[in-house]
């Protein structure tokens, strides 16, 4: 707890049955400069909570009276008294000591005393009320009230080689659709067919078209707050031709891909943020797959199709360490998927179909079939896709230059989608990741 106040309330009651509100009233700035601020996290501070103290009730009435206390939240009332007698000239302690009640941002407490007749009290000088109310603000992190960021995306966002000797990479911000073309080389590390994901500070490259060009073996690092490069991050497991990687923050995970010396690559790696250390395995896809795609929230990570027809999606969880399991089918097959998500929902638009403009939806909140979400305003060949939280942005491959800006919300695709006209990649298969 690092600042807090108090409310004492000494008063009559006036017919009114509202007592407190927990609201932004009163409530202190943050101080961005203080370095235990953490922009990522959702304190108490952000709104504010109340602890109820003390709360009594003197009733001075020649007659008993009732009395009910209420919480009032969001509509929702629980009562923390009902029907409590209170003799005449004698003082009732609702609240103290160890009893408290907590009360969250809009949260209201009532208070409604009655005559025993359940006649309402009129004369406001027969009820007195006394309660002490403690504000907190900036609290520290609690598990029950923590709300995790989605992390992974944000404003600024890079993109990178495809099937091809583009080893430059591009910067863009979603807020002000300004692309910095050929921003940094990837020199001497020309790139094939990249994974690439990334969490609220950093993104990963993890490396494709390993055997028959070893010196890609390895993962790359790019800080979003310095745009700085560090190759040699970490190392994958395993060599893999196309490769898929998510992740939840703390760890990114990549699997499938096509080896030319060891057939189709089912292997699922994990990696953390962590430089030097080099990937582990910790399990299969549940089928073969040659280009597979992927999609994700912080709980799921679900792996999209494969080559041409295979239209099954498979899942794993973040928090467990396991072969994928079935999730359900595609509703629409492809080969290169290529997608962006927030807590909610995955975007998903298919590859390798020429002229195929179709985006899908994914929800995370039930093991479903994908169903449809709208379509792309340029078709893609090969894409990569990365998002702001806000739009999800798919950028073609195979030489057709063009990007497309699709808000999450907009399902069906009632008006044209924005176009930024770029990218400068050559290849057919961009890696695209975001955050701030």
């Amino acid at each position: 707890m690092q600042t807090y106040n108090f409310d004492n309330i000494n008063k009559e009651y006036d017919g009114n049955t509202l007592l407190y509100t927990c609201s932004d009233n009163g409530m202190p700035e943050r101080d961005i400069e203080d370095p235990e601020y953490d922009p990522t996290q959702l304190y108490f501070g952000e709104y504010k909570a109340s602890i109820v103290l003390s709360l009594s009730v003197t009733n001075t009435a020649s007659h008993t009276i009732n009395v009910d206390v209420f919480v009032n939240k969001g509509g929702s009332v629980g009562y923390v008294t009902k029907k409590v007698q209170i003799p005449p000239a004698t003082t009732c302690v609702i609240l103290g000591g160890q009893q408290k009640i907590i009360l969250e941002h809009e949260d209201e407490l009532h208070i409604q005393p009655f005559f025993v007749q359940s006649s309402p009290i009129w004369d406001n000088n027969d009820v007195k009320i006394i309660a002490s109310v403690m504000n907190l603000y900036d609290y520290p992190f609690i598990p029950p009230m923590y709300i995790e960021p989605p992390v992974w995306y944000g404003d600024k966002g890079f993109v990178t080689a495809g099937d091809g000797y583009a080893n430059t990479m591009d910067k863009f911000f979603f807020s002000t659709q300004v692309v910095n073309l050929s921003f940094q080389s990837l020199n001497p590390y020309g790139r094939y067919y990249l994974g690439s994901c990334s969490n609220v500070v950093s993104g990963i490259l993890f490396s494709g078209y390993g055997i028959s060009y070893p010196y890609n073996q390895n993962i790359t690092n790019i800080e979003f707050s310095s745009d700085a490069i560090i190759y040699n991050y970490a190392y994958p497991h395993t060599s893999v031709y196309n490769v898929s990687t998510a992740s939840d923050a703390i760890i990114y995970l990549s699997a499938g891909g096509y080896s030319y010396t060891s057939g189709r690559q089912t292997m699922i790696q994990k990696g953390t943020y962590t430089m030097g250390e080099t990937c582990v395995n910790i399990g299969d896809l549940e089928r073969d797959n040659q280009s597979v795609g992927c999609t994700n929230n912080n709980e799921y990570v679900v792996w999209l199709g494969g080559y041409y027809n295979n239209n099954h999606m498979q899942y794993n969880e973040f928090a467990s360490e396991s072969n994928a399991q079935e999730w359900a089918y595609l509703g629409y097959s492809g080969q290169n998927f290529a997608s962006a998500s927030i807590a909610e929902i995955g975007l998903t638009s298919r590859g390798n179909q020429y002229n195929d403009t179709t985006i899908q939806q994914i929800e995370f909140a039930s093991k479903t079939n994908s169903t449809w979400f709208g379509y792309l305003n340029y078709a893609n060949y090969s894409q990569g896709a990365c998002g702001d939280g806000i739009s999800a942005m798919f950028i073609c491959g195979e030489n057709y230059n063009r990007s497309n800006i699709i808000d999450f919300a907009n399902q069906g695709g009632t008006s044209v989608y924005a176009n930024w006209g770029f990218s400068n990649r050559d290849g057919g298969r961009p890696a695209c990741m975001s955050g701030n």
